[in-house]
């Protein structure tokens, strides 16, 4: 999956507006998300806690149908 946030890369602003964004789409809770790496690059891993590869792939797919 691909976002775009415009929050500066200051003090963690874009990975947590990253972050935020998902939960938004995604309708998940703060603590089913965290940041695993790339705190400090483009390209981050993200755990999802909570939601089955299938829950998620339901959840993903009617988003990236509407593009």
């Amino acid at each position: 999956m691909r976002v775009s946030v415009t929050a500066p890369p200051e003090d963690g602003r874009a990975n947590e507006a990253v972050l935020a964004l998902l939960r938004e789409h995604l309708k998940l809770q703060r603590s089913q998300l965290a940041l695993l790496s790339g705190q400090t690059n483009r390209n981050k891993v993200i755990l999802i806690r909570g939601v089955t590869p299938q829950q998620l792939s339901a959840l993903i797919e009617p988003q990236e149908s509407s593009e």
